[in-house]
């Protein structure tokens, strides 16, 4: 009896651990970066990996330490010519294909989650879902 019940709680600890485990967002190595050259097609956006953001185009960057920089509009006019500013925010992976952002703009803040189609070391593809001006 003592066996039986030491075997189901090790089951049960065991369990518990596993599924913390997969609950926890995957940190994704192919994100990390600037990620530029922005093509808009059926509805969503295609960015191409980069060494730094272009003085005059749309384009983010993701660090490592959570810290997210978006290079866009520095107004509320999109006709050209645009001038781009850098806006800092912070993002979050909430899974393989999420990840939650929250970064400034030319009129306050905002929060968006990004929802990734493609990824890998050359391009990225992704769809803005959820956007929230604060």
């Amino acid at each position: 009896m003592k066996k039986t019940i030491v075997l189901l709680l090790s089951v049960f600890v065991l369990g518990s651990c596993m599924k913390d485990k997969e609950n926890q967002a995957p940190t994704n190595e192919l994100l990390i970066g600037v990620w530029t050259n922005a093509i808009y097609k059926d509805g969503y956006l295609k960015l191409s990996k980069a060494d730094e953001l272009a003085d005059d185009s749309y384009g983010f960057t993701f660090f490592e330490d959570g810290t997210f920089l978006e290079q866009k509009n520095a107004g509320w006019c999109g006709t050209p010519p645009v001038s781009y500013l850098d806006y800092y925010g912070n993002y979050e992976v909430m899974s393989d294909s999420i990840i939650e952002i929250e970064v400034g703009y030319w009129g306050g803040r905002t929060t968006f989650d990004i929802f990734i189609r493609t990824l890998n070391d050359s391009k990225i593809e992704i769809e803005y879902r959820n956007i929230l001006y604060l």
